[in-house]
């Protein structure tokens, strides 16, 4: 058998040959490198809530900043570099602020400004907020993360802070309050109490109020720094002033006008501001935001078209949710939204939801990627319950490759903003080399 073990050996020596190279051709895949600065406008925005896991139990983990993410945005999978390789110029983080209070936030910031990413930052809205006060809390989570967690720098908001939102959604009051339950508002006999306006914008105003007092007490100097806004839902509603109404033209843009109302006069809220300076904050830094899930036809229809009573206040669609089941063509939308954004008025761009499946809620849509089988490696990561923040839950997790096979509209969207979705260290394996989807071109090496 001697000349068969020789011929063995040189097999084996070959297959290691071929083995070597081909890994060494793999791991130049490494993180995208740095990247042109981009405008905040017109906003090309992603929202990024890439919970890491296939199940629907709702884990620990929602704030996507944290430290303990730094694999999955940046050094194993490499999120960040994969939005703006699809042509993002933003990204939108539902609980940045607040969630999770302990951990460095600002390598994640430092990351999204190399690579000319802008930040839209939320505070995590289901927080502690009593009888709707928002004020001490949000205090709290703006002092913590100006503070300890490296959002602040060169003594004002990282650079790459660029809007700041205060709620998601406080339209329908998601609020913990004392007893640890979703708070419902004092009925009054006409309405529901979740729709109740005065403590929606009690809220508003009060976690503004909160923002407002830790900025002084940063030493944060007024118009140094980012945008702030609210973010509100697409539903059809009275404002507190009455001057919208359901089944008026204006009913969509009750959140705008509350605001607008609260301001000139908090007693219509019955709130009373603890720091000065309001209207001058509304003035130079506040912006409009609404939760959009209808084709642009109809929120251009609803809102751009009727905006006039809140200029020179800018406004922008903080998420766009594309429906599995609507004849929308997203790609078309995007290109009309980002030339709408272009004209130099109040209207600045949109982010779309979302960057990748929630497989937390069984009836979620399917966003641009859903989670593949390769397994890249692991992460630990927290979240705090708002009325306990001395007792973290933590948990770990395995981080999966991003298979946009089987997942939607990553082409509509990088197609609509000169991206690609190009072989990346994310990527399950073969994808971006063997398209499945029909439209090959998004996906060329």
């Amino acid at each position: 058998g001697g000349s068969g073990s020789t011929a063995t050996t040189v097999t084996t020596t070959k297959v290691a040959t071929t083995t070597t190279t081909t890994t060494v051709t793999t791991t130049t895949l490494g993180p995208l490198g740095p990247q042109p600065k981009q405008d905040l406008v017109p906003i090309k925005g992603i929202s990024y809530r890439a919970l890491p896991f296939k199940t629907p139990d709702i884990p620990p983990g929602e704030d996507m900043m944290q430290k303990g993410y730094e694999f999955m945005y940046h050094t194993g999978r490499d999120d960040l570099g994969m939005m703006r390789a699809m042509g993002a110029s933003a990204i939108r983080i539902y609980a940045g602020l607040g969630s999770e209070l302990y951990t460095d936030h600002g390598a994640f910031l430092d990351r999204a400004f190399d690579l000319g990413l802008n930040v839209i930052v939320d505070f995590y809205t289901s927080a502690l907020c009593p009888e709707f006060d928002c004020y001490a809390t949000w205090k709290n989570m703006s002092v913590t993360g100006l503070k300890n967690q490296g959002m602040m720098k060169d003594g004002g908001w990282h650079p790459a802070i660029k809007i700041i939102m205060l709620m998601n959604e406080p339209d329908n009051l998601p609020f913990t309050d004392d007893q640890g339950a979703q708070p419902s508002c004092p009925k009054d006999a006409a309405e529901p109490p979740q729709f109740m306006p005065w403590c929606r914008v009690k809220a508003v105003l009060s976690a503004l109020d909160g923002l407002m007092a830790a900025e002084e007490a940063a030493g944060i100097a007024d118009g140094s720094s980012a945008m702030v806004g609210v973010a509100w839902s697409f539903a059809s509603r009275e404002s507190i002033d009455k001057v919208c109404k359901p089944s008026m033209p204006n009913e969509n843009m009750f959140g705008f006008q509350d605001i607008m109302a609260g301001i000139a006069d908090p007693d219509i809220a019955s709130y009373s501001f603890r720091t000065s300076g309001s209207t001058k904050f509304y003035k130079n830094r506040w912006v409009n935001a609404i939760n959009s899930p209808a084709p642009w036809s109809f929120t251009k229809l609803k809102v751009n078209d009727q905006y006039t009573p809140y200029a020179p206040t800018k406004f922008f669609i903080s998420q766009l949710t594309p429906a599995d089941d609507s004849p929308q063509d997203l790609n078309a939308d995007l290109i009309a939204i980002d030339a709408e954004a272009k004209k130099g008025g109040e209207f600045m761009g949109v982010v779309v939801k979302g960057f990748q499946t929630d497989y937390t809620d069984p009836e979620a849509f399917t966003f641009m990627f859903n989670l593949g089988d390769k397994k890249l490696g692991s992460v630990h990561v927290c979240h705090e319950s708002p009325g306990h923040p001395e007792n973290p839950i933590c948990g770990d997790y395995d981080i999966w490759c991003l298979d946009p096979t089987k997942g939607k509209h990553s082409a509509d969207v990088s197609g609509a903003w000169g991206g690609k979705v190009k072989p990346a260290m994310g990527l399950c394996p073969g994808l971006a080399e063997e398209p499945v989807e029909e439209d090959a071109t998004d996906f060329i090496a």
